[in-house]
């Protein structure tokens, strides 16, 4: 028993590590909105889905990404459909990607408790009441011609980020029209 508990500990630092690491490395670039959903769902959930065995349920839930405002724009929208999406056709079958709509009404009781922000121990309480294993979290920056998006994995039972990705891309024009800027207008004066 105690060997277990050792190995637990050790496992529980190697995961900090891997974190701490994955925190303090330069971002990864995508050359589009399609690549930077890509790098996102991989750089996340690569290692759990070789962690979770082939008889074991899994749950992740998928919360809004939200800009650097805390406010939920198209942009916002895209990103999370696209990661749902990715994950729902990326997972093996043990692995579940709850629907929007039943963490939206949950989001919705406790945006009635709450100042309407988003944060991490929200999150977790939220995923939590849906049943969820695990909750995507994100947001992204505007600044410039660029969109900086970071997402992270959070473990419902223990609050822990499993998994951290921070990626840079340059906006496109779909990237733009989602934001509501003219592209035209925008790619000639930068």
């Amino acid at each position: 028993m105690n060997r277990v508990l050792i190995m637990n500990k050790i496992s529980k630092y190697l995961l900090l590590t891997a974190v701490i690491l994955i925190l303090t490395a330069a971002p990864a670039a995508a050359n589009n909105l399609g690549e930077a959903v890509e790098t996102v769902v991989s750089g996340l959930t690569s290692d759990l889905f070789m962690e979770i065995e082939a008889d074991q349920d899994y749950k992740i839930a998928v919360a809004d990404f939200l800009n650097q405002n805390y406010r939920k724009t198209q942009l916002s929208n895209f990103i999370t459909e696209n990661i749902t999406i990715k994950l729902i056709n990326e997972s093996g079958p043990n692995i579940r990607v709850l629907e929007r709509q039943r963490l939206n009404s949950v989001l919705e009781e406790q945006d009635r408790m709450t100042s309407g922000v988003l944060k991490q121990d929200t999150s977790e309480k939220i995923g939590e009441l849906l049943g969820a294993d695990s909750i995507v979290i994100g947001k992204y920056y505007n600044i410039k011609n660029k969109i900086h998006l970071i997402a992270k994995l959070v473990s419902i039972e223990t609050g822990y980020i499993q998994s951290a990705v921070k990626l840079v891309f340059e906006k496109d024009e779909i990237t733009h029209s989602l934001l509501g800027e003219n592209y035209i207008q925008r790619t000639m004066n930068n």
